[in-house]
């Protein structure tokens, strides 16, 4: 059989404004994308927004409920988004996030 086995990882983070962390974020997942990766980018938005597109990154926008990306309304949007990508691995490129991390790699069974 000559099926293709296309490997996806999911990249989530609060925003992708002008910093380190989104820098090199955007450099990762184009990284990732060049070697034939499914790349998706999950964000609460950001000035960096149409620099991630432009590159071709499959960036989903999440609606947040309040100040943080860390509650039960965008907890469902997340665990929906990542679903529907079906990923191998999910990263998250945020200091606040492990919490997070550690919750959705356990619900998904997913590293």
């Amino acid at each position: 059989a000559s099926d293709v086995y296309k490997r996806q990882v999911t990249l989530i983070t609060s925003r992708v404004d002008l910093r380190g962390s989104a820098v090199a974020l955007l450099h990762l997942a184009g990284g990732l994308q060049e070697r034939g990766i499914d790349v998706q980018i999950l964000c609460r938005g950001g000035s960096l927004l149409p620099l991630f597109r432009q590159r071709g990154l499959d960036v989903r926008t999440l609606e947040i409920y309040g100040d943080s990306i860390l509650n039960v309304f965008t907890w469902g949007e997340i665990v929906r988004a990542i679903r529907e990508h079906e990923p191998e691995l999910l990263h998250f490129q945020h200091p606040n996030l492990p919490r997070l991390a550690r919750a959705l790699s356990a619900r998904l069974e997913l590293p």
